[in-house]
């Protein structure tokens, strides 16, 4: 069955190579996209609205030999993500699509489990399994109010695939003249998250990403924020904006921190 990884970037150079070594191996072929909403800061994309860091030449220069599977799309600006998604979307073949951004990262274990469960599926459908924001370092995490909020990344795809209502859920024709219908309508395998306490703080039994978003350098947390904004959800989703915020301020209540004893991607258990 074919595996296909899709990605969309834009000044991702702190964690993009990594992404890539921790990743590469399982893929059949992996369509990196780079491009930015225009919504996005302007001073942080350039004018064609790609990076301003060295994202792409990672891809290029990455040492993949004969097998060549990365597919460079520099798309430049778009009136959204969709339009930036359905660019990996379009070159998904029938079989498994998961579904990286860049600073988000599974344990070879995990992965290889998420893609031995999304290909059990026959019918399209889409696989949830839980994120585990890392916080500051990836020493702790955070939870409560945004950071509980359950994302899918991994699809059954049959027939082709496109981003029609939202970024975040891809649709597929529905049988019958039902016209196009999400994937976690059709069949939606949803994992909860599974926190284990230990001695040294939590883990997680079972797959999870492993979310370095805020991790990263605070002008790329701020950037990120200030697009949500643009975006308009001060007023759609008010919580989410205080709790992303909560980086450069006071945390809000129903958010904890907590250490983290679970595991950390291969890529980086030598550096830690």
């Amino acid at each position: 069955m074919k595996i296909t990884f899709g990605t969309i970037f834009l000044n991702e150079s702190q964690y993009l190579a990594a992404n890539l070594k921790q990743h590469y191996e399982f893929c059949d072929s992996w369509v990196l996209i780079e491009g930015a909403d225009q919504r996005w800061p302007a001073q942080m994309a350039s004018e064609e609205g790609l990076s301003i860091d060295d994202s792409a030449d990672i891809v290029r220069s990455f040492p993949e030999g004969r097998k060549k599977k990365l597919k460079l799309i520099q798309h430049g600006w778009a009136a959204d993500k969709s339009e930036l998604r359905n660019r990996y979307a379009q070159e998904a073949d029938d079989g498994v699509l998961i579904v990286f951004d860049a600073d988000e990262f599974l344990t070879k274990v995990d992965l290889g489990k998420l893609i031995e469960r999304v290909a059990s599926e026959r019918d399209p459908s889409s696989v949830r399994i839980p994120h585990v924001h890392f916080w500051k370092n990836d020493k702790q995490i955070i939870t409560g109010g945004y950071y509980d909020v359950p994302h899918d990344r991994a699809y059954r795809v049959k027939g082709g695939v496109l981003y029609r209502e939202n970024h975040n859920h891809p649709c597929v024709q529905g049988d019958d003249g039902r016209g196009w219908m999400r994937l976690n309508e059709i069949n939606h395998a949803c994992y909860d998250r599974k926190f284990v306490t230990t001695d040294d703080g939590l883990r997680h039994d079972g797959p999870a990403w492993l979310h370095y978003g805020f991790v990263k350098e605070p002008q790329h947390v701020a950037a990120k924020n200030q697009y949500y904004v643009a975006r308009g959800e001060a007023t759609t989703r008010p919580g989410t904006t205080r709790d992303r915020a909560a980086f450069f301020g006071e945390l809000p209540a129903e958010c904890s921190i907590h250490q983290w004893s679970g595991a950390v991607p291969e890529v980086f258990q030598g550096s830690r």
